[in-house]
């Protein structure tokens, strides 16, 4: 059931999904943090029941007293979230959209906002073919000019749109990400766990993250090769089989 709230604050949950791994991340924990630190303001998560999530609670967000979950039969990446979303927007009388996500409703009844983290595509062209590049420079360019504001997270990714993009300079809000709550010092007995659980060596140096060719692990591997230490590497992150070759 959905409920109208005049000048509500409108974001896109339909990205805290499986296949976003990193940007379900950023809008589960922007959610979470907005509820809290913001408890006058009406937040209005869209949500797709249908969509792939075994990683985030979205029930908990519901316990909020100023959060309501709307659920949406829309589609991420969908000509449906083109003209289907307006009318959910009209609504919901929202007053703002925030898309976490540069594959967004571009033209929408009401002002937008958007994080754009990078644009590897551009940058790391032998990373994608050809037509993803091209779908993602003009989707990238459509987010930049019809959204009110633009956020990434760094200085870098701002010069980037700037350049690549010719996103303005004063529509653009670097602010930076942080590192989830739970990043905190454990105890010596949370450590020796996970120590025994993965075998770790007394020393090593750790790797977060996926292989894709982006993230140069090639070189590092290379790299470590070279080093005299009596550390181990230690690899750890999604693994996608279609780059495996390549490390």
């Amino acid at each position: 059931m959905v409920h109208s709230h005049i000048g509500s604050f409108c974001i896109d949950g339909r990205y805290i999904q499986d296949h976003f791994p990193g940007i379900g991340r950023y809008t589960y924990n922007l959610i979470d943090a907005l509820a809290r630190t913001a408890p006058d303001s009406r937040l209005v998560v869209l949500c797709d029941p249908m969509l792939k999530n075994t990683r985030y609670d979205l029930a908990a967000l519901a316990l909020y007293p100023n959060l309501q979950l709307t659920y949406v039969d829309i589609p991420t990446i969908s000509l449906a979230e083109q003209y289907r979303l307006r009318s959910v927007l009209c609504t919901l009388h929202s007053a703002i959209l925030h898309s976490p996500c540069y594959l967004k409703p571009y033209f929408l009844p009401v002002p937008s906002v958007v994080t754009i983290f990078d644009l590897i595509p551009l940058l790391f062209p032998h990373a994608v073919t050809w037509r993803a590049r091209f779908f993602f420079r003009w989707a990238v360019w459509l987010a930049g000019r019809t959204a009110a504001r633009v956020i990434v997270p760094s200085y870098a990714t701002r010069d980037d749109l700037m350049t690549h993009v010719r996103v303005p300079r004063e529509k653009i809000a670097v602010i930076p990400l942080a590192a989830d709550a739970r990043f905190t010092p454990q105890s010596d007995a949370e450590r020796a766990r996970v120590r025994e659980k993965y075998a770790l060596p007394a020393r090593y140096v750790l790797y977060v993250g996926i292989n894709k060719p982006h993230k140069n692990l090639a070189m590092l591997l290379d790299a470590w090769t070279r080093v005299e230490s009596d550390a181990t590497l230690v690899i750890a992150g999604a693994w996608d089989e279609r780059y495996a070759p390549a490390v």
